[in-house]
């Protein structure tokens, strides 16, 4: 039996990312699912209707709308899921540093916590706190846009794969678009917001997608080589 249980073992050693352990990528997927179900749910819980194409994310976070009507709810789900990714990658800073001594993991694990203290600085209402909300917006969307090269890195034994490219895009096409719209002022840049958000996410995604699909994969395998000897 420990035969047959060895090559098992070893090629779920090697389906594993770079010096990452696999909780880490459990943790961003909740990242990833906790803003792509919250953002939406805020923006229908505004207190008005919020236009994706006028409306900056940021208004999700005040406690009433341009027109001055009330927006406790959409704030509410808005300021809880800022919390809930300070939290996520708190943790996923302190998993990665404690994973490895190398540079890269130590560097995505500054980067994590980086993001946390930026999500909790976010919170801060655009429109009576706007600089200290601009800080911590910079803040969590540089580490975002800096950690989706580092864990690129890490998973770099899935290059030239679908994955791969598909963070690559989700990396540089719309979050440059969306800063060559910002700093030149085009009214196209609210819109381009939400799509350069969603890259930043889908660039932390994808390499935790591929890193956990091939370990899912086998993990039944041992199973039926059991039973296969027991017969």
């Amino acid at each position: 039996m420990d035969s047959h249980r060895q090559p098992v073992d070893q090629s779920r050693e090697a389906d594993q990312p770079q010096g990452l352990p696999r909780e880490v990528f459990r943790w961003i997927r909740v990242l990833f699912w906790s803003n792509l179900i919250a953002i939406p749910a805020s923006a229908l819980l505004y207190g008005e209707r919020f236009d994706l194409a006028t409306h900056p994310l940021s208004w999700l976070g005040n406690p009433s709308t341009v027109s001055g009507l009330p927006n406790q709810h959409g704030m509410l789900v808005f300021d809880a899921n800022l919390l809930l990714a300070s939290f996520v990658c708190f943790r996923l800073g302190r998993l990665t540093w404690r994973s490895s001594r190398r540079l890269v993991p130590r560097l995505i694990a500054v980067l994590f916590l980086v993001a946390a203290v930026g999500s909790v600085v976010t919170i801060a209402p655009c429109a009576t706190h706007d600089p200290i909300h601009r800080l911590g917006a910079g803040l969590m969307t540089t580490a975002l846009w800096l950690l989706g090269f580092a864990l690129l890195a890490e998973t770099r034994r899935f290059a030239h794969t679908f994955w791969f490219y598909g963070a690559v895009v989700a990396n540089h096409l719309f979050l440059y678009l969306y800063a060559f719209l910002f700093f030149s002022n085009r009214p196209a840049q609210v819109l381009m917001q939400k799509a350069a958000f969603f890259g930043l996410l889908c660039n932390l995604y994808l390499p935790a997608r591929k890193a956990l699909a091939p370990v899912a994969e086998e993990v039944e395998q041992p199973e039926l080589g059991l039973e296969v000897d027991e017969r």
